[in-house]
C-alpha cells in the first residue's frame, strides 16, 4: 500500500473495523448500530481521520525549502511520521489540536481554549519533543520530553486535565 493510500484510510490503525452487518438477527442489528456509533465517535476524536488528514495536508504544503516565503525549513518525513504516531497515541478524549507547521522544520500540535489556555507540543525528527503552555491562573510550563510511542506523562497529564473534551466542555459552561 502506498503512503497516499495509507493516509487516506484507517487500515492498520488499531481502531479500524468493518461495521457492516454480517448477520440477520436482532442482536446482530443492534451490535452493528452500536459499532457504527463507536466508529462515528472515534472519527470525531483527535486520533480519528480529520486530524490525520489535516496533518497530511500541512506536511504536503510545508515539505519544500522556504515553504513559508521567509526561509522556513522543510517539514521532514521523519517529523511527519513522529507527529502521526503522537496523534495515534493520544487518548480519544483529547480535544483535536490545530496542526501548525513551524519554520524550524517541526510540526506543532496546539490546543487552545476560549479562556486563553494554550498548550503546544513541537515534534521534529528527533525523539525529543518540546512543549510549552499557558494554563491559566498565571501557570506557565515548558520542557522537553522523550516520545518513543507513548505520550510522556507530563504532557499526558496536562492534556487530560485541561484539554480533554470533557474539561473544555466544563469550561464552556
Amino acid at each position: 500500500m502506498s503512503l497516499t493510500a495509507a493516509l487516506r484510510s484507517d487500515l492498520g490503525h488499531p481502531w479500524a473495523f468493518d461495521s457492516a452487518p454480517r448477520g440477520v438477527s436482532d442482536a446482530c442489528g443492534a451490535l452493528a448500530r452500536l459499532l457504527g456509533e463507536v466508529e462515528e465517535h472515534f472519527s470525531a476524536s483527535v486520533t480519528g481521520g480529520e486530524t490525520r488528514r489535516e496533518l497530511a495536508r500541512v506536511f504536503a504544503e510545508s515539505a519544500a525549502p522556504d515553504w513559508d516565503g521567509y526561509g522556513g525549513n522543510p517539514i521532514t518525513f521523519e517529523a511527519f511520521l513522529r507527529t502521526w504516531l503522537f496523534i495515534l497515541a493520544l487518548p480519544p478524549s483529547i480535544a483535536s489540536p490545530a496542526i501548525v507547521p513551524e519554520p524550524s522544520g517541526e510540526i506543532g500540535l496546539e490546543w487552545s481554549t476560549s479562556e486563553g489556555r494554550t498548550f503546544v507540543v513541537s515534534i521534529g525528527k528527533q525523539p525529543q519533543v518540546t512543549f510549552a503552555g499557558l494554563l491559566g491562573g498565571g501557570t506557565k510550563i515548558h520542557g522537553v520530553a522523550n516520545f518513543v510511542g507513548l505520550i510522556p506523562q507530563e504532557i499526558a497529564g496536562i492534556l487530560l486535565q485541561r484539554f480533554s473534551r470533557r474539561s473544555t466542555e466544563a469550561w464552556a459552561a
